[in-house]
């Protein structure tokens, strides 16, 4: 019996080696698994067992795993599809962000630093760069506040004039899971959603022939 067990506790730190990462609260299953599915069987149920999931959970849950947004629910987590891979959180795990600053200072919001500087315009050149947003400053008003998106949340992305649902510009940009959770967005102090950090300024508070002053907001 020892021998047994010995042998699948073997295997299954195989397993994990080749398949499973660990990201703060979150194990992170690579689905390229799936393949050899059949032979890994029952590495994947003890795996799953040690977050709470029974043997018949499991098993009924194995002709949707390759679905995205699937979920599965033990007492203390959560197992969900996501493009790539499967995702075990706690259930009790959240992530909630609200930073309200009355001026442009460093930001720490949890999993990255935003650090901004104001510049006169012609001082920086304009880029690409998704960790990067060039505003106007002048549009802005003050407070700006940083939090979670919200599913009712909209904004105009950069060269749009009308009004997107964030989620669904996040659901067309293949945003993952775990970044779709820690997303942020930045918004004055009329509701306005500014930018959609790490992603796309709002085109609203672009930078035009009128700016004078450019708002640099930089994740460090």
């Amino acid at each position: 019996m020892r021998l047994t067990e010995n042998f699948i506790n073997d295997k299954l730190d195989k397993f994990k080696e080749k398949y499973v990462t660990i990201e703060d609260n979150f194990v992170i299953i690579d689905k390229s698994f799936i393949v050899h599915l059949r032979e890994d069987l029952i590495l994947f149920y003890e795996l799953l067992g040690e977050y709470g999931f029974s043997f018949t959970q499991i098993e009924k849950h194995i002709p949707s795993i390759e679905k995205i947004n699937k979920k599965l629910i033990s007492k203390t987590h959560q197992l969900i599809g996501d493009r790539k891979n499967l995702i075990i959180t706690p259930l009790d795990y959240e992530f909630n962000t609200k930073i309200t600053s009355k001026s442009i200072r460093e930001v720490n919001c949890g999993h990255f630093k935003i650090r901004g500087n104001i510049f006169n315009k012609g001082e920086i050149s304009i880029n690409k760069n998704k960790k990067n947003a060039q505003l106007d400053f002048d549009k802005i008003q003050f407070p700006i506040t940083y939090r979670n998106y919200s599913e009712g949340d909209s904004f105009s992305p950069l060269g749009m004039r009308n009004q997107k649902k964030v989620s669904s510009y996040i659901s067309d940009i293949k945003l993952n899971y775990i970044d779709k959770i820690h997303q942020l967005v930045l918004e004055d102090n009329k509701n306005n959603i500014v930018w959609l950090v790490g992603q796309q300024i709002s085109d609203k508070y672009k930078v035009d022939n009128y700016t004078k002053k450019i708002l640099n907001l930089e994740i460090i």
